[in-house]
């Protein structure tokens, strides 16, 4: 008898980082084939999310044309999903996140009455449009679910607030815990893609400095927060001789325009090309601290003790907060240079945020994700 498939919809990169450990641990039992499809713009950012994991894409035809011809446009992404669904005739759908590619996958799976499970279920901040369109999504979204898998217990009671039926919830921890400690077990690769994309050599080339890993890419700062920013990073760099920042500039063209029209010149600025998960891991970890508007960053921080400011209003992830790890420090230039300015000046202060948590999980979340279906698939 053919064994039964799950449809695993990935739409960026960070999905994919997510959704990787759930298809290995499909694949790793035998039971339930993973099937997994792309519906993304940077196939070359899929590529590398995949990398090393001996899986393999089950669509492709359907991804190359979400790709270029959906761009996030909900009805041909919609129509797409529903081909694929007739091409793999999946028992049950996984989906993960806020983007676009997770509302349609799940209101595709619902329309065509196949059961959907949410990776990541149940994150909220608390505003319709910080993050944005991310919040709206994953408010809108939660009609179609089957089976919600948050994150932390936190995410769960979000989920009962909006009238889920417990039976439908279970708190399994974040994949990215997984993907993380998967990634840490091979140091030897993470140098290799750190070394073939120049940041280990950068690293080296600033040793003995203190090094501020950022990150921007949020919608909502497009509007003067991204450059609000970029004007504390700026002051960062004339007052401490010994920090370094290192930037990965994402490939939005309004980020990237923001980011070189503002950082460009600075000295002691590094910007540089999106990285690799790996080597992105790579640097986080040789990092002093990080300077995002990421939600994967303020996750995988505390694991690593790694202080995180987050230049965000509001943050789905409250849990980072809480147990000391990162800061909400919003985009006014003013209080992003101040707190940054007191991890870097304040030992006492930097050495009790620099302790390892672990507030999303075990790394154990793929794991029950798979029993969890298999349970009600088989």
């Amino acid at each position: 008898m053919p064994r039964k498939s799950v449809l695993i919809v990935m739409g960026t990169r960070p999905e994919a980082v997510k959704l990787v450990p759930v298809a290995r641990e499909f694949r790793r039992r035998g039971r339930v084939r993973p099937a997994l499809m792309f519906t993304g713009q940077h196939v070359e950012l899929l590529r590398d999310a995949l990398a090393g994991q001996d899986l393999r894409l089950s669509v492709k035809h359907h991804a190359a044309v979400a790709g270029r011809a959906a761009g996030g446009f909900p009805g041909r992404l919609l129509a797409v999903m529903r081909q694929a669904i007739e091409r793999v005739r999946p028992a049950a759908i996984v989906v993960q996140g806020d983007t676009m590619s997770t509302f349609t996958g799940a209101m595709a799976g619902f329309l065509e009455r196949i059961p959907v499970l949410h990776v990541e279920a149940g994150l909220r901040s608390g505003d319709v449009i910080q993050p944005f369109p991310e919040e709206a999504l994953r408010r809108a979204l939660v009609p179609f679910v089957t089976y919600h898998a948050a994150p932390t217990a936190r995410a769960r009671l979000n989920l009962l607030k909006e009238n889920c039926p417990p039976n439908s919830i279970r708190v399994v921890g974040n994949t990215v815990v997984d993907a993380l400690y998967y990634n840490l077990r091979f140091e030897s690769r993470l140098r290799k893609r750190a070394k073939r994309e120049g940041i280990e050599g950068l690293l080296y080339q600033l040793r003995g400095q203190r090094i501020i890993l950022m990150t921007g890419h949020r919608r909502e700062s497009f509007d003067g927060g991204l450059a609000s920013v970029c004007s504390a990073v700026r002051r960062i760099s004339t007052t401490f001789a010994d920090v370094e920042i290192i930037f990965p500039v994402h490939l939005n063209p309004s980020v990237r325009e923001i980011v070189y029209r503002e950082l460009g010149n600075v000295p002691r600025v590094h910007l540089i090309g999106p990285l690799s998960y790996p080597a992105f891991l790579w640097a986080l970890q040789r990092s002093d601290l990080a300077l995002t508007d990421s939600g994967g960053i303020q996750e995988e921080a505390p694991y690593l003790g790694k202080p995180v400011i987050v230049v965000r209003e509001l943050t789905e992830r409250p849990e980072a907060v809480e147990c000391g790890s990162a800061q909400l420090a919003g985009r006014d230039a003013d209080r992003v240079f101040r707190l940054v300015s007191d991890l870097l000046t304040n030992r006492s202060m930097y050495l009790r945020r620099s302790r390892r948590q672990q507030p999303f999980g075990d790394g154990r979340a793929s794991q029950r994700i798979a029993t969890w279906l298999e349970e009600e698939l088989l």
